[in-house]
């Protein structure tokens, strides 16, 4: 009345092993040869990590810049919100360069600039 086989249950059978294990040990091995790294040519000059800074602006130049920016990137191939940044700042430091400087760049300043809102809103 019982219609199942009877079966049995196995594993797989243990692995023959054939030759000398030994060498499969890292101490054993021979340390491969790496081919040394090529070296950057000196005419090659990495560019500067970007500046992240952070400024409060009127939220109506913010808006009209933002617009102006979504509407035209593709036409001035701005690649980024932070080229297009990058490049009113630029543009706007050789405008006043030409007309207080005599269009000659002013020294690069790294020391901090005032932070906190203007004392007036004039």
């Amino acid at each position: 009345m019982n219609d199942r086989p009877d079966r049995k249950l196995t594993a797989l059978p243990p692995r023959n092993v054939t030759g000398d294990l030994s060498r499969m040990q890292r101490s054993n091995r021979t340390p491969a040869q790496v081919p040394p790294l090529p070296q950057p040519t000196p005419s090659v000059v990495e560019k500067p990590k970007p500046k992240r800074i952070t400024v409060y602006v009127d939220q109506e130049v913010f808006s009209r810049a933002r617009g102006a920016y979504r509407n035209t990137s593709h036409l001035e191939d701005d690649k980024s919100w932070s080229q297009f940044v990058e490049k009113a700042l630029a543009a706007e430091a050789e405008r006043r360069e030409t007309v207080h400087n005599s269009g000659n760049q002013y020294e690069a300043e790294t020391g901090a600039l005032p932070s906190g809102r203007p004392i007036s809103d004039d």
